[in-house]
């Protein structure tokens, strides 16, 4: 199992990011909002009560159709998305029919996939993890490398010694946001409740320098998501810090405090060219990525 490196050679883009943006000049410090484009991500809901909701398999699959908008040279021509009708079009019909196989489980070349939360089941972190390896691996084999921090040692599981065992940080959440890879976070109350999975999609944090880049003294103010609850939006919400630095934001009807607990990516290994530098200048200038200021 490969893991996307975690050196930080995204510099050089994030430098150009920030003159594209009119960041660099006169140094004042300003909430700069990072963000993926909205119009390139799922929008695929959880299902609805009395139904046991499913949102972690909601949560990948608005990433994966990400994926497949960002990245056509590379998903283009695998079934990360399949045409489950057989119509030669991929709508809305085929990626609800997808989450549905991903939660409650899907057959492929006479294996049996159980589904995140199906045969024993109940979208733990395993169960999401190793199901999120396997859609890959019989719909898009040999395209995608995959990373995670998560707050247990998930070692033993399938493709799990990449993972880190680590409540998720901003540095890690920060270079996987940069590298355009997807990123689905688990969300955990502090108190009693069930927990929840939602896409993330952004950043807004204390730009002090004015570079248009996160720096590790430069604090973070918001994270922006894709909540399978209300995929039409993008939901923004103030983050604070909690028992062991874990992040923690507000969520649901009640605003409750809930604490980021995993976050796991899949990115594609390799980017042919020139369709590399081609992405480049769209991620910079064609609206792959929104880099808006505010200031203090």
């Amino acid at each position: 199992m490969r893991r996307r490196p975690r050196a930080n050679h995204i510099v050089a883009v994030l430098l150009v990011c920030a003159a594209v943006s009119g960041a660099v000049g006169s140094v004042q410090a300003a909430t700069a909002f990072f963000q993926k484009d909205f119009s390139e991500m799922g929008h695929v809901p959880n299902v609805s009560a009395p139904q046991t909701g499913i949102c972690a398999a909601a949560a990948d699959i608005n990433s994966f159709i990400y994926l497949w908008n960002h990245f056509p040279q590379v998903y283009g021509s695998t079934n990360l998305l399949p045409d489950w009708d057989g119509d030669g079009t991929l709508t809305q019909s085929d990626y609800l029919a997808s989450r549905d196989k991903l939660a409650n489980g899907w057959e492929h070349n006479g294996t049996s996939r159980l589904g995140m939360y199906a045969g024993g089941n109940t979208g733990t972190a395993n169960a999401i993890w190793e199901h999120t390896l396997y859609w890959f691996e019989d719909f898009a084999p040999g395209t995608t490398v995959f990373d995670g921090q998560l707050n247990q040692n998930g070692a033993s599981w399938h493709g799990g010694q990449v993972l880190e065992q680590s409540y998720p940080t901003w540095s890690f959440l920060w270079n996987s946001l940069a590298a355009a890879v997807d990123i689905e976070l688990g969300l955990l109350p502090t108190s009693s409740g069930i927990g929840h999975a939602v896409t993330f999609t952004g950043l807004a944090f204390n730009d002090l320098d004015a570079d248009g880049r996160w720096d590790a003294n430069e604090a973070v103010e918001q994270v922006g998501f894709v909540d399978p609850n209300k995929p039409n939006q993008m939901t923004w919400a103030n983050v604070s810090t909690g028992t062991g630095g874990r992040i923690q934001l507000p969520w649901g009807p009640e605003q409750k405090t809930y604490y980021v607990y995993r976050a796991f990516t899949e990115g594609p290994i390799s980017v042919p060219e020139p369709a590399a530098a081609v992405s480049l200048f769209a991620l910079l200038l064609f609206g792959s990525f929104w880099i808006r200021r505010r200031k203090c």
